[in-house]
């Protein structure tokens, strides 16, 4: 997984080219905080380098970096976890799992009002007949199937999955996993479920800031201590049922056990 312990932000002025630009370079590091220092001058110099050029001052690295995102929770061994609970930028909690797959299906566009009860159940059962089929093609597979506000989320109760394999790849696709979260798999060399609601969709305004803003964390104290309180009323997945293996190693009971507690799966009430 890469999901930095360290972030450290550079900022300078610089003129190039005869236009000015204030630039803003973000270093990460599992090692320390001056190393990730270090590394955000670096990564200064290459923007410079990279306008210098007539490049795009983010093109160096805009699709390799890991995400910036708040540590909240290791699952497993702190040097070698096997799940990280982040914030994402809009303040959710996201689960980070190494091994352990999640495929999020969304469904399409919601329908106008007096349709969407009956569109979404005809949606759904096109959705799980999609999983059943994957299943009965692939007799060693196996996933926990959930209801989410969009769609479907599944986990892979079968075996541990590498999130950057091509087989995996292929998984996704064949389940109509978007593609950009596919990407984001591969960027980040993990697989991830959101574990509370959008700020959104209860009624809240996203968080004020984005991590780590070091002049701003009273702000964002305040706001995570107001948001977590509501989303507690919310759950974010339902869970329906188990389909095909059910071959549960430690890890997977693991992840389920945690996952299922924060998601309130069990739990009755609105999705968010």
């Amino acid at each position: 997984m890469r999901i930095p312990r360290y972030w450290a932000r550079e900022v300078a002025a610089r003129r190039i080219g005869g236009k000015a630009y204030r630039l803003v370079a973000w270093g990460h590091s599992d090692a320390s905080a001056r190393d990730a220092a270090g590394q955000a001058v670096l990564r200064l110099e290459q923007i410079v380098s990279a306008l210098s050029r007539g490049r795009g001052g983010d093109s160096y690295d805009y699709h390799t970096s890991p995400i910036r995102e708040e540590r909240i929770q290791t699952i497993g061994d702190e040097h070698a976890p096997e799940a990280i609970i982040t914030r994402n930028g809009y303040g959710s909690r996201v689960l980070n799992t190494n091994r352990v797959m999640f495929v999020d299906i969304d469904l399409p566009p919601a329908r106008p009002l007096l349709r969407w009860f009956r569109g979404r159940e005809a949606d759904l059962r096109k959705a799980m007949g999609v999983v059943e089929s994957f299943v009965s093609s692939q007799r060693s597979s196996g996933f926990r199937i959930y209801e989410t506000a969009a769609g479907l989320r599944l986990l892979a109760t079968d075996r541990l999955h590498d999130p950057c394999s091509e087989q995996t790849d292929r998984t996704l696709a064949e389940l109509g996993a978007d593609p950009l979260y596919k990407r984001l798999c591969h960027r980040q060399r993990c697989f991830r479920a959101r574990l509370s609601a959008k700020p959104w969709r209860i009624g809240v305004a996203r968080a004020p800031v984005r991590f780590p803003e070091p002049h701003n964390k009273d702000a964002h104290a305040r706001w995570c201590v107001d948001y977590e309180k509501l989303a507690r009323e919310f759950q974010v997945c339902r869970y329906l049922r188990t389909l095909g293996a059910d071959n549960r190693v430690p890890e997977i009971e693991r992840v389920v056990r945690v996952h299922d507690e924060q998601t309130r799966a069990l739990w009755r009430g609105s999705l968010a």
